[in-house]
């Protein structure tokens, strides 16, 4: 597991995101908002069953892990903002991880290869790419 907040010297994991929220949340009702949106079809990644262009980026330092020395909640209470007293990152596009943002579409990309009944083509398309590059982020495939 990888750690992905560091608040009052804990580490929180994905897996204990609702705790995280419970705890520290300024917004009373977050943790029930997350237990919501715990349906199994989102763990799934159900397929959409239509073909999709996912276009994402790569080039930019995104946050990862941030850590805390302080509850931040302490904080926001009180309309201040705390900043991270710690931040690792990775690619991305400076708001999303690019893992995040593909993550679905290589499952229904797999679901694709695997001919699951109404799965359609995914396209991957990298914004700032020097590979491959193309006028269009459409090919032959999507002309009708």
């Amino acid at each position: 597991m990888v750690e992905q907040v560091f608040i009052d010297q804990r580490a929180y994991y994905a897996e204990s995101l609702g705790e995280l929220l419970e705890k520290y949340s300024f917004f009373e009702k977050a943790k029930n908002l997350f237990d919501i949106g715990q349906d199994e079809q989102l763990n799934n990644l159900e397929n959409p069953g239509v073909q999709l262009t996912i276009v994402y980026a790569n080039h930019l330092k995104t946050p990862s892990i941030i850590s805390y020395e302080d509850n931040p909640k302490t904080y926001s209470a009180n309309y201040k903002v705390y900043p991270p007293d710690s931040m690792s990152t990775e690619r991305g596009d400076g708001i999303l991880l690019t893992t995040s943002t593909i993550l679905p579409g290589i499952k229904w990309a797999d679901d694709f290869d695997k001919s699951i009944s109404g799965s359609k083509p995914i396209i991957f398309a990298e914004a700032c790419s020097k590979y491959n590059e193309r006028k269009s982020i459409y090919d032959d495939s999507n002309i009708l």
